[in-house]
C-alpha cells in the first residue's frame, strides 16, 4: 500500500512538472490560439489555428500565477530578455489587449514609437510617406452586400429605399456582419455622409468624407438633422475613434505616436485635445497610480471584459434577447466591483445620467447598476463629478440653460457645458503619484508605444477605437497556420 502511494505521489510530482513547463512555455516562448474574428482577412481567416512564437520581440517571463485559462490569480513581477528584432510598420504582432490584458490581439503594426501617422480616405501615411496596402488586406464593398448576383443591394420603391429582397433571402450568419455593413455604407452614401472612391484596385469601396468628425470632443463633430447622436456610430462596432485623434476611421489628421521621453506639456495637451480621457488613458499605462477623489484608474474595462467572460453563457441562450441582457448584466455586475473596489476607468470621467438617457434604448442594462429603473448618480462608477456639479447649480437654471441655450438637447448639453465643469474639476483635482495634476505641469512618457490596426478595415476593433499599445504588452508574431478549424480543413500558412 505504501509502495502505491509513494508510486502515486511521484507520478503526481511529475504531472504537475510537466503541467508548469508547459504553462511556462505556453506564457513565455510559444502561444497555440484560435482566431476568433475576420479582423485581419484574408491574411488571418477566422477558425485560423494559429502558432505564434513569444521570442522574437524579447521573450517576456510570466508575469501572472493562478489558475489556467481562468481569472484567479495575481500577478507577478516580470522581466524582458534581449529582442532579435524590433517591430516595425508593417510586421504583424501578437499583443494584450490593453483594455482586458487576458484577450490576445493579432493585428499589424502602422506605427511605432515616435511616428507621424495620418490616414486620408483610407491611405495610411507614416512619416508623410504612403505604406503599401497589404495585398490581402480589404475594405467591404457595395459588392459584397449583393449576395444574389443580380447588381443591386436596394430597391427603389414608391421613392423610397429597401434593402434589396433577393439580397435578404440569402443572409446566413456567415455574410450577416458583413452585410450589415454594405447596407450601412449604402445609406451613408445617400446621406452625403460619405463618398465613392474605386481605391486598392477594389471596385465601389467606400471611405467615409474626410471632413465627417467621430471624436465627440471636437468642435466640429457632427449631427444628425435631428440633433441625435450622429447615425454614423452604428458603423464599425458603435463607437467613436479614440479621443486622442481628430476625423473619422478612414481619415484621421496627423499625430505622435506615444515615444519613451516623449515630454508632454499638460495644458498644452488639453487645449490640443479638449479633453482628459487619452491624458489619463496614457498615465494609467505608463505605470503610474492616478487616482479622483479616492478612486484609482485602471485599464480593465468591463465592457471589454463582458464581452469574452460571457461568450459560453451566450451560446446557452437560445436567443438574442436573452444575450444582451446577459452580456449587459455581466457588465454592470463589473461595474459594481469596480465601485466597491473604488476603482474607475479613464474613458467613463465624463459619464452622468444626463448624457445616459439618450442611450436609454440601447444601454439602460448596463448603466442602470443597481437595476432600480431609474438613471440617476448611484449609476455612476464614481460619482464626485457629478454631485459636485449638481450641488453647485440650481435645478431651475440648469433647465434653462438646457431648454434656451441647447434647445433641449441633453446630449450637446453633456458634451459641451456639463464638460466644460468636468474638465475643470478634472484638473483641480485629480492626482499622479500623489501630485496634483494642476502641480505637475509637465509629465516624460516611460515607454514606447504602438498603433496596430486589422487587415480587414470595416471590421476591424483597433487603436482607432481604443488606443496604443505599450512595449511590456507586445507578445510577439504569429508564425504558423495549421488548420482552419471552423472549416475542418488543413492551412498551411507562414504569417509576415
Amino acid at each position: 500500500m505504501k509502495i502505491k502511494i509513494r508510486k502515486w505521489l511521484k507520478d503526481s510530482q511529475v504531472l504537475v512538472i510537466l503541467i508548469i513547463v508547459a504553462l511556462t512555455i505556453k506564457s513565455s516562448l510559444i502561444e497555440i490560439y484560435v482566431v476568433p474574428t475576420g479582423s485581419m482577412e484574408d491574411e488571418i481567416l477566422v477558425g485560423d489555428l494559429m502558432i505564434g512564437n513569444k521570442f522574437t520581440y524579447g521573450m517576456r517571463t510570466p508575469n501572472w500565477i493562478g489558475i489556467p485559462y481562468t481569472r484567479y490569480g495575481f500577478y507577478i513581477p516580470t522581466l524582458r530578455l534581449p529582442k532579435f528584432k524590433e517591430i516595425e510598420n508593417g510586421d504583424v504582432a501578437m499583443f494584450e489587449f490593453p483594455r482586458d490584458p487576458f484577450q490576445k490581439y493579432v493585428k499589424r503594426c502602422i506605427g511605432i514609437a515616435g511616428d507621424s501617422i495620418s490616414i486620408l480616405l483610407g491611405d495610411i501615411y507614416v512619416n508623410k510617406k504612403l505604406m503599401p496596402f497589404p495585398n490581402k488586406a480589404k475594405y467591404i464593398t457595395f459588392g459584397e452586400g449583393d449576395l444574389d448576383g443580380d447588381g443591386k443591394i436596394i430597391d427603389i420603391i414608391d421613392g423610397k429605399s429597401y434593402y434589396d429582397r433577393g439580397d435578404l433571402k440569402l443572409i446566413n450568419s456567415d455574410n450577416q456582419m458583413r452585410l450589415n455593413v454594405a447596407f450601412n455604407k449604402i445609406n451613408f452614401l445617400n446621406n452625403g455622409h460619405a463618398k465613392k472612391y474605386n481605391s486598392f484596385n477594389k471596385k465601389d469601396v467606400i471611405l467615409f468624407n474626410k471632413d465627417y468628425q467621430l471624436n465627440p470632443f471636437k468642435s466640429d463633430y457632427l449631427y444628425k438633422s435631428n440633433e441625435e447622436i450622429a447615425s454614423i456610430q452604428s458603423q464599425f462596432i458603435n463607437n467613436q475613434i479614440y479621443p486622442y485623434f481628430s476625423g473619422n476611421n478612414d481619415n484621421l489628421d496627423e499625430f505622435i505616436v506615444p515615444y519613451k521621453g516623449m515630454n508632454i506639456n499638460i495644458d498644452q495637451w488639453f487645449k490640443s485635445k479638449n479633453e482628459w480621457i487619452s491624458l489619463i488613458t496614457l498615465l494609467v499605462q505608463d505605470g503610474n497610480n492616478v487616482t479622483l477623489d479616492g478612486f484609482t484608474y485602471i485599464m480593465e474595462d468591463p465592457e471589454s471584459i463582458a464581452q469574452i467572460t460571457g461568450i459560453l453563457r451566450y451560446k446557452l441562450f437560445p436567443n438574442d434577447e436573452k444575450r444582451i441582457k446577459n452580456y449587459h448584466k455581466i457588465k454592470g455586475d463589473l461595474k459594481i466591483k469596480n465601485k466597491n473596489n473604488k476603482t474607475d476607468n479613464p474613458w467613463y470621467i465624463y459619464d452622468n445620467p444626463i448624457l445616459n438617457k439618450i442611450n436609454k434604448y440601447s444601454n439602460m442594462l448596463s448603466i442602470d447598476l443597481n437595476q432600480d429603473s431609474v438613471i440617476d448618480s448611484n449609476d455612476l462608477v464614481n460619482s464626485s463629478i457629478w454631485d459636485s456639479f449638481i450641488s453647485s447649480h440650481n435645478p431651475n437654471d440648469l433647465a434653462e440653460i438646457l431648454n434656451n441655450q441647447y434647445r433641449g438637447n441633453e446630449i450637446v448639453f453633456s458634451l459641451d457645458y456639463y464638460k466644460s465643469f468636468a474638465d475643470d474639476y478634472i484638473y483641480d483635482n485629480l492626482n499622479v503619484n500623489g501630485i496634483p495634476l494642476n502641480q505637475l505641469k509637465s509629465y516624460k512618457v516611460k515607454h514606447d508605444y504602438y498603433m496596430f490596426i486589422g487587415d480587414n478595415r470595416d471590421n476591424s476593433y483597433d487603436s482607432r477605437i481604443w488606443g496604443f499599445v505599450p512595449d511590456y504588452q507586445i507578445l510577439g508574431t504569429p508564425l504558423l497556420s495549421l488548420v482552419n478549424i471552423s472549416k475542418f480543413k488543413l492551412r498551411i500558412k507562414t504569417i509576415n
